[in-house]
């Protein structure tokens, strides 16, 4: 049972066009390099983590941009202004020739536990923060729709194979995809939900980013083993239209594709 939590639960205001932006907490002089930071909450009763017994669609919550700093105020991502660019806005697209979308770092921090829900949403859910870093010198892309990116987790099943937990969320509308510029010693944060279970595993997490596909390094971490499971959605699909498995999980591959000889036609991702 999930605990409700009160107005201390961490509400997220993400990237999409109901943005409201805020200024970089004061007195927090950018790292030079990146390290985990220690994000600031109350203290408060941890909600339960989510169980669950097939793969999910997911959209996991984009928080927003930050500086590399010590501490972390998830209520206050930096502005933003110029530096997201919306596919539908019709203005002319600048940083095609110059930026690219390869380059970045997928961090994940499962030891760190929040309580996180949606404006208005109840109960609150268990997730831990992932953080797409730029540690390069020159200023990198992220695409994404709303206020989500274009990630889920995977797990190693009894066999070793990388599986995936998740899938794709279902989009509301065609609108809403952007790009985001992540300068140098910037970070995005993307929460990410936690699962309860009797089967502990490495898992970890993916990214699709345009032409660049992330996985970050593998973390302990417990599901049930039911999770690996496609929805009966996802299997219809999948029957259809057996190349709809790149769409649905991003280049991951479900433990299903084994009876639907998928193996010739793509090309698992290690």
């Amino acid at each position: 049972m999930h605990n409700k939590l009160g107005p201390w639960a961490l509400v997220v205001l993400g990237l999409g066009s109901c943005q409201t932006s805020f200024e970089q907490a004061p007195g927090q002089a950018p790292l030079a390099q990146f390290k985990l930071p220690l994000i600031q909450q109350p203290p408060q009763p941890p909600p339960a983590p989510l169980q669950v017994d097939s793969i999910r669609a997911v959209a996991h919550r984009l928080v927003g941009r930050f500086s590399f700093a010590n501490r972390l105020n998830l209520q206050k991502p930096d502005s933003l202004g110029a530096d997201r660019y919306e596919l539908d806005s019709g203005q002319p697209f600048r940083w095609a020739d110059s930026l690219n979308t390869d380059g970045l770092e997928l961090i994940a921090d499962y030891q760190t536990s929040l309580p996180f829900r949606e404006s208005g949403e109840l109960p609150a859910r268990l997730v831990y923060p992932v953080y797409i870093v730029n540690s390069t010198p020159r200023a990198k892309l992220l695409c994404g729709k709303d206020s989500w990116t274009y990630a889920i987790q995977e797990a190693r099943d009894r066999t070793g194979q990388w599986r995936p937990i998740e899938s794709k969320g279902p989009e509301s509308c065609g609108n809403g995809e952007w790009i985001l510029k992540i300068r140098p010693r910037q970070m995005v944060v993307l929460l990410v939900d936690k699962y309860q279970g009797s089967f502990k595993t490495r898992l970890r997490l993916r990214l699709s980013n345009g032409n660049s596909q992330y996985v970050s390094a593998a973390y302990e971490g417990w599901i049930s083993e039911t999770q690996f499971l496609p929805t009966q959605r996802e299997r219809r699909l999948l029957a259809k239209d057996k190349l709809a498995v790149a769409g649905l999980y991003y280049g991951a591959l479900p433990a299903l594709i084994d009876s639907l000889d998928l193996r010739e036609r793509q090309t698992p991702h290690n």
